[in-house]
């Protein structure tokens, strides 16, 4: 739960330090402990009013003019956050379907010592089944129990 909260926490965090280094950047600073708030209230307006996220960026560009920010540089500071959640977005995307990969080559390599386990004598199936023990290959399964179940059911 702890954890939880912590990374709920980040989300806000990260959405105030991208606002604050575009507005820096466009030479309107202003200290993260006053961009904690709007970035809370803006993610929790996306959360409760499913507009695409529009009414949250509205609530948050306007809190920012309220702060004695020009209407240029809050926009540019909400296109900078939009932007840098898609890039993050890609990123995990991306890393999913790596361990995607992965997960698939430990399959197809378990498939095919298994097929060699059949036709192979005795010295080869202990090879094969040293080459595929649990230690050896990468458990990279993430996503749910029953398959991890099913990967060990596979080794006994």
């Amino acid at each position: 739960m702890l954890l939880a909260l912590l990374v709920q926490a980040a989300t806000y965090v990260s959405a105030a330090l991208v606002w604050r280094q575009a507005l820096g950047r466009a030479g309107h600073p202003r200290p993260l402990r006053t961009l904690i708030p709007l970035g809370i209230a803006k993610l929790f307006t996306d959360q409760v009013l499913p507009t695409g996220g529009i009414s949250g960026t509205m609530l948050a560009v306007r809190g920012l003019i309220r702060r004695d920010v020009p209407p240029e540089a809050a926009m540019a500071a909400m296109l900078a956050g939009l932007a840098s959640y898609d890039v993050a977005s890609l990123l995990i995307v991306l890393a999913s379907a790596e361990c995607r990969q992965i997960e698939r080559r430990s399959e197809l390599e378990r498939g095919t010592c298994r097929r060699e386990v059949e036709k192979a004598s005795s010295s080869k199936r202990d090879d094969c089944r040293n080459r595929t023990s649990v230690n050896s290959l990468p458990t990279v399964t993430l996503f749910s129990r029953s398959n991890t179940r099913e990967f060990y059911s596979d080794r006994r």
